[in-house]
Parts: C-alpha cells; sequence; structure tokens
C-alpha cells in the first residue's frame, strides 16, 4: 500500500507515516511511547501539609504566606 493511499484510509497525514517508518528503521519498533508525563507537575505536593499552613497562617496575607 502506498503512503498517500494509507493516509487517506486512515485518514492521517503522510507526515506521520513518514515519522513512523523513521521510528521503526531506528529502534526496530513504532509502538507509541509509554511512561512519560503529560501536563505539570503539580505545585502543592502534600495538600494535608499545605492545609495545616493556611490554618496557622490564617490571619496573613498571600505576600507574607509566600515569605513564610
Amino acid at each position: 500500500m502506498r503512503k498517500t493511499q494509507a493516509s487517506r484510509i486512515f485518514q492521517i497525514s503522510r507526515n506521520t507515516i513518514d515519522i513512523w517508518l523513521n521510528k521503526r528503521k531506528e529502534t526496530g519498533d513504532y509502538q507509541a511511547k509509554v511512561g512519560y508525563q503529560q501536563g505539570y507537575n503539580p505545585k502543592i505536593r502534600d495538600l494535608e501539609e499545605f492545609q495545616g499552613f493556611v490554618q496557622v497562617n490564617r490571619s496573613k496575607t498571600q505576600a507574607e504566606m509566600a515569605e513564610a
């Protein structure tokens, strides 16, 4: 099957097919990547600790909390 025909049947670009074929040539596999992170890491890692911090510093402004 030609690339143009495959791109029409599967409704993907020829560039996508080229990328998959190059990946197969380089690595021997064209499966999707697994185990990589999508999105951003959360800024607050321990929510309970942060809630406790807010309770203790409840009367402060955001700027004062940022300094603390």
